[in-house]
């Protein structure tokens, strides 16, 4: 038993004990953070130091006056009484004839009604596989030439794949953008001509369910068109967003910024000079200005954002240099990366999650690549705020050459202007793969979502397919390719 003088030194004594251990648990999480490791291509960092960073996934509150917050236009639908009272003041002596669809069948040859509903329903019943993505599948250097693509118009300057895996659409150098059915080998032929050709388009980017593609031309008009299957070309888009230049800078106004939709489908980035416009989007076409961030710089050179989650997060990059982060919970610029690159950054990748890659990690994510024509590509990582790896076994000089990173976050795709395409592993930072085939610039790369397979587009207008040597991803890419 002590006394009350004796039990106040001795608090005090582990008041102090216990201050000189947090200090000593900061100190080491700190360094820790700056001695970063790599894990399955990504830097892995204290779980303490996650929380004051920035992220995709920020699950804060969000603001009343958020732009996130405001009411998307309404859908304009026709009353059914204006329908009527336009149909019976019509003009009966020059209608036109009306030649109906569809008769009323006799009954002649009529199959069983239970054979026929138990069809539709197989019809519809057939989903998407959703298997995990193998997290230690192997290089993907084995050429599948039953699935090459060509194309005669022209060169091929952007190539996205659809969150399904089913469509690719291209942008051509000089030409209507098109979508390819997947796989080639079993769909080969089947393409949509999206636009006419008096118009370059030069980025595509589809929507988060697959029934729309955005497009933006040269002269930084974009373009909303809807995807059908039974179409084998598209004139009209259903919603056009114009640049407000003059027409003199309006021309060739285009500075690599594309279009793309943002937070699952519910709003559309649009880039004009420095400005990156949010619009609120509701099928079918109806938009409505939610925000625009003001970025440093002139115009904009790049832009992305995550689609496949509720994510406030835009990544956007300058024409000096820098790459800024935008939060559209507060509608504001929430951090920028000064001097990424020794030349303005045209693309910005980030990795996307999926229901094929569930196993992995949320904070993994919580990266980014840039890339210029000073032939490097910087890894960056959101909570440290600073670049973690440089790659630069590719050649880019003087081409807008695109990156993306592969599903299973181990790998990092580049194109190349010595007609290769480029694997990074991102744990070495060193090339573990150089694939040849091409007779031209590689502009263009992207990775199936659910399976494992590459795709390179060049500019001497051909698409090439690359899968893994594993049995397990091949027969993966059998049940999709065959």
């Amino acid at each position: 038993e002590l006394d009350s003088q004796q039990v106040v030194p001795i608090l005090q004594k582990n008041e102090a004990v216990s201050h000189r251990a947090s200090i000593h648990r900061d100190c080491l999480g700190l360094a820790t953070a700056f001695e970063s490791k790599i894990f399955t291509g990504i830097v892995a960092i204290p779980q303490q130091s996650t929380s004051s960073g920035l992220s995709f996934f920020t699950t804060g509150e969000i603001p009343k006056d958020s732009p996130l917050t405001k009411s998307p236009p309404r859908q304009k639908v026709q009353s059914k009484k204006k329908l009527l009272s336009s149909y019976d003041n019509r003009d009966k002596n020059n209608a036109p004839i009306i030649f109906h669809a569809k008769i009323k069948s006799s009954g002649y040859g009529k199959t069983n009604n239970k054979v026929a509903t138990t069809r539709k329903r197989m019809i519809h019943s057939r989903k998407v596989p959703c298997a995990e993505y193998p997290i230690h599948c192997g290089i993907l250097d084995i050429h599948q030439p039953q699935h090459d693509w060509v194309e005669k118009q022209g060169a091929l300057r952007s190539l996205v794949i659809s969150r399904d895996a089913r469509l690719a659409a291209i942008a051509l150098n000089d030409g209507p953008a098109l979508i390819q059915r997947l796989p080639v080998a079993k769909k080969r032929g089947q393409i949509t001509a999206i636009g006419c050709s008096d118009k370059q388009r030069v980025a595509v980017a589809f929507s988060y369910d697959t029934n729309w593609l955005v497009t933006t031309a040269t002269d930084s008009t974009v373009e909303i068109w809807p995807i059908s299957q039974y179409e084998t070309c598209l004139d009209d888009p259903i919603a056009t967003v114009k640049n407000s230049l003059s027409e003199d800078k309006r021309k060739n106004s285009y500075r690599g910024a594309a279009a793309r939709f943002f937070s699952l489908d519910r709003f559309l980035l649009c880039a004009q000079t420095n400005l990156i416009n949010m619009h609120h989007f509701v099928p079918p076409g109806n938009q409505k200005l939610a925000h625009s961030f003001e970025i440093p710089g002139q115009h904009a050179t790049a832009m992305t954002a995550l689609n496949s989650v509720l994510s406030p997060l835009i990544l956007a990059a300058s024409s000096n240099r820098d790459v800024v982060a935008l939060d559209a919970r507060i509608g504001n610029i929430a951090r920028v990366f000064n001097n990424a690159h020794a030349k303005p950054v045209h693309c910005l990748a980030t990795p996307e999650p999926s229901a094929a890659t569930s196993i992995i990690p949320q904070h993994h994510f919580d990266v980014f690549a840039t890339a210029a024509t000073d032939g490097v590509i910087a890894i960056w990582d959101l909570r440290m705020a600073r670049c973690v790896k440089r790659l630069s076994s590719h050649v880019n000089r003087r081409e807008h050459i695109n990156i993306a990173f592969s599903p299973c976050l181990r790998y990092l795709a580049s194109g190349s202007e010595d007609n290769c395409a480029l694997i990074y592993d991102l744990r070495s930072a060193a090339p573990i793969s150089r694939l040849k085939g091409h007779s031209d610039v590689v502009s263009s790369v992207a990775w199936n979502p659910l399976f494992p397979q590459f795709v390179s587009a060049s500019y001497d207008g051909r698409l090439l397919f690359y899968t893994s040597s594993d049995d397990s991803a091949s027969e993966n890419t059998g049940e999709l390719n065959s």
